[in-house]
C-alpha cells in the first residue's frame, strides 16, 4: 500500500486517523501543523479534509468533508489510484 503523510492540527484526530489509515494497510507519517509539514521534502498527492463542504482547496488533488471516516478513506483511496 501507500506511504501517507498526514498533517493534523490536533493530536486526537491525528492518532485516530493514523490508526484508520494503518488498518487499511498504509504506512503513515503524521505531523502536527503546517510548519512541521513544510519542513518535509515530500512530493505527494494531497487530499484535503474539509471542515465543511463550502471550503475549497483548489491546489489539492482531492478533497472531502472530514466528519465521515468512510467517505474520507474512500477519497484517499481514489486519489491514490489516480496518482498511480
Amino acid at each position: 500500500m501507500a506511504n501517507i503523510l498526514q498533517v493534523a492540527y490536533y493530536r486526537g484526530p491525528l492518532v485516530t486517523r493514523a490508526r484508520m489509515l494503518e488498518s487499511r494497510g498504509h504506512h503513515v507519517t503524521s505531523v502536527l501543523g503546517n510548519d512541521e509539514a513544510f519542513r518535509l521534502d515530500a512530493n505527494i498527492p494531497v487530499v484535503a479534509l474539509q471542515f465543511h463542504s463550502a471550503e475549497s482547496f483548489p491546489e489539492a488533488d482531492g478533497g472531502t468533508v472530514s466528519d465521515d471516516p468512510e467517505v474520507w478513506l474512500a477519497a484517499v483511496a481514489n486519489t491514490l489510484k489516480k496518482s498511480g
